[in-house]
């Protein structure tokens, strides 16, 4: 049984029943699961296990994510920790195997380990750029550790979409124009 706050805009609750079909056409949801909002500035959304005899969780979910891509990624995100494989598993082991499944699954999605509330670019202040499929990281406060790594070449770090470690510190105005070019390119597609 699956059972969506009424507080979700109805937008909001079409996105969590996209992320719900998505991951029960690969593992059938057979647990109890209430999604409910949550607010918040930086965090998505997270699993509770309510009972522990018992498949039920609560899922929250924050009412601040806009983009229905974006709740679909933490809708499945947080049902991977619902399952009995991977309750306990937090982010390594099975729950990693079924993310990578998901994401090789659906090109559009992109579960992660971790996630923060998408802001708008303009709100970042420092920037990296994947040179291989161009996609723009920001950052809030300046990542000094992955900053080294990259003025000295070193690779340490990947890309979260295409694992390539060719990553590169761009401009504000860079990433700001490379996005808008996106942008327009989408909506081109659309027309």
């Amino acid at each position: 049984m699956i059972t969506i706050d009424s507080n979700f805009s109805p937008e909001f609750q079409a996105s969590i029943k996209a992320g719900i079909a998505l991951i029960d056409k690969i593992w059938p949801i057979t647990q109890t699961l209430t999604f409910t909002p949550i607010r918040g500035r930086t965090r998505n959304g997270w699993c509770r296990r309510d009972d522990e005899n018992t498949p039920l969780y609560t899922i929250g979910i924050n009412k601040n994510l806009v983009n229905p891509n974006d709740i679909i990624e933490v809708v499945i995100h947080e049902i991977l920790h619902s399952y009995a494989e991977t309750c306990y598993d937090h982010h390594g082991g099975e729950w990693k195997k079924r993310a990578d499944i998901i994401n090789q699954r659906y090109p559009d999605i992109h579960i992660q380990r971790t996630g923060h509330l998408k802001k708008n670019i303009s709100d970042y202040k420092t920037f990296v750029m994947c040179n291989n499929c161009e996609h723009i990281y920001g950052y809030t406060n300046t990542p000094y550790t992955l900053l080294k790594s990259i003025a000295r070449n070193e690779g340490r770090f990947r890309c979260g979409q295409c694992n390539s470690s060719d990553l590169v510190k761009i401009s504000k105005a860079t990433a700001l124009e490379i996005e808008a070019e996106k942008a327009k390119q989408k909506e081109r597609e659309i027309v």
